[in-house]
């Protein structure tokens, strides 16, 4: 059953070809592997080109309130090899970095047992919509 998330083709295409590799797997948290399996399977997929600039893709740069703590959040959404070089990426190996992966600006949702709550509250950068597809 499909649900409201989004992912681009290429993301999907990316984010399989990890979850493939021996290395992700032996490295990474099996539960976590499950959730972004399902995720990517479930998702509806479009075109990068058709990607809305209100949602959030591999590579963007985004705005998250985490509203149970009143703090801001600032991170670019990352696969788990890039972010060992910079502090401002967030690995989309993580529950908040999966969750936010296809939605949209204005979404808010809970992460963990203590139901923590988020809202995504905007999108400074997003390769899709400045048509950088490589990335």
């Amino acid at each position: 059953m499909k649900n409201n998330y989004q992912i681009t083709e290429n993301d999907k295409k990316k984010l399989r070809n990890m979850l493939a590799k021996d290395e992700i797997r032996q490295r990474e948290n099996p539960a976590i592997l499950k959730k972004i399996q399902d995720k990517i399977e479930n998702a509806a997929v479009i075109s990068q080109m058709d990607a809305p600039s209100y949602l959030v893709t591999m590579n963007s740069h985004i705005k998250v309130i985490h509203l149970s703590e009143n703090k801001e959040l600032s991170f670019w959404l990352a696969y788990p090899d890039e972010i060992n070089q910079r502090k401002d990426r967030l690995s989309v190996f993580t529950d908040l970095g999966l969750e936010v992966l296809g939605r949209k600006v204005g979404d808010t949702f809970e992460i963990g047992e203590s139901n923590e709550t988020f809202r995504i509250s905007g999108i400074y950068y997003q390769p899709e919509f400045n048509k950088h597809y490589k990335l």
